[in-house]
């Protein structure tokens, strides 16, 4: 399969916005305080934990060369969650890195940062085919991409700062295992990409800060018809006493049309380990 030809209607941070935090305090206040809640069965309550990844991780961008690179990635991230009878919060942070190459044996690299609090309530009582919750998300994300073989003097970019909607969905499988299976879709996002036209010969790209600072400049507000995205995780979950013990794949794509093309396809393999923390 030649990742140059996956199809554009297939349906990735830094700076943490106050005003996407704002919304989220919103959002969270709309629930019943958390505080008058009962936690629910053995694996409520909050847990800290931190989580690994490593795939395939794919990407074009058409404003320098219509080629698609794909390599191994590898990811290292935190994960926090706080859930009682009703509610479910969660925080995941994550750093990646990929090293790609073309179907020319061209290099290019690729630095991601992603920040994804969360919120979802349950929608039924009770249901036979498990327990579904909805809610929203508010990914923060920043792709970076270093195509060293065509220019090696400009940085590449897709960062969007999305507010999505969120679906899990929940079975226990036995008394200490879980199968969880979670979507998030965004239906409005602040995106940045670079400029169709530089000016400049060189990027600072020997300054740390440039890294973060130039790709969050010139947000615009979009929509689905010029960056769509999706992020799609199913993991098995093992209770080990107080802890959580999770494994399985997370899927990420996002496409955004502005200046040229730009796609990114992440498939990964992923463990996680949280503690209980609190009473």
């Amino acid at each position: 399969m030649s990742y140059d030809s996956v199809p554009r209607r297939f349906l990735s941070l830094i700076p943490i916005r106050a005003s996407a935090f704002s919304l989220l305090v919103l959002v969270l206040s709309l629930g019943t305080p958390l505080a008058q809640e009962k936690v629910e069965g053995t694996t409520g309550g909050q847990h800290i934990g931190v989580q690994l990844g490593g795939g395939i991780a794919s990407y074009r961008e058409d404003l320098l060369v219509p080629l698609g690179f794909d390599g191994p990635g590898f990811s290292l991230g935190g994960v926090y969650d706080r859930r009682t009878e009703k509610n479910l919060i969660q925080i995941h942070l994550k750093v990646g890195f990929g090293h790609l190459k073309n179907r020319y044996s061209h290099e290019a690299w690729v630095l991601a940062f992603e920040m994804r609090p969360s919120w979802v309530r349950k929608l039924a009582e009770h249901c036979r085919y498990g327990q579904f919750r909805g809610g929203v998300s508010i990914p923060l994300q920043m792709n970076n991409l270093f195509l060293e073989s065509w220019d090696d003097s400009h940085l590449y970019w897709l960062t969007a700062h999305s507010l999505a909607a969120a679906l899990q969905w929940e079975k226990k499988v036995s008394r200490k295992d879980r199968a969880v299976v979670r979507m998030e879709v965004p239906f409005l996002s602040l995106v940045s990409r670079p400029p169709a036209y530089r000016y400049n010969k060189q990027d600072a790209l020997n300054h740390w800060t440039f890294h973060f600072s130039e790709p969050n400049r010139s947000l615009h507000l979009e929509t689905p018809d010029k960056y769509r995205a999706l992020f799609i995780q199913m993991l098995f979950r093992r209770q080990v006493r107080q802890s959580l013990l999770s494994l399985g794949l997370e899927f990420q794509y996002a496409y955004c049309r502005k200046p040229e093309k730009i796609w990114g396809l992440n498939t990964s393999i992923v463990v996680s380990y949280q503690w209980r923390i609190g009473s």
